[in-house]
């Protein structure tokens, strides 16, 4: 399995600073709104991680 958005990967993992995490949070919006053809928030891209992370923490806790 293939991370999508590999090459913004390095810049949420290097952001020690506000601005430039809110910088990569943008980035990551943006191209998503490209590649959705719709208008997606750096709010609804965070809402979106969170979901997916506590879906996959019970999805691995089910399976122990």
């Amino acid at each position: 399995m293939n991370l999508r958005y590999d090459t913004l990967a390095d810049r949420f993992a290097k952001s020690k600073i506000n601005a430039s995490l809110r910088e990569a949070w943008l980035l990551l919006a943006s191209e998503i709104s490209e590649r959705q053809q719709q208008v997606i928030s750096t709010e609804q891209c965070k809402n979106k991680l969170k979901w997916l992370k506590r879906k996959w923490a019970e999805y691995n806790a089910d399976l122990r």
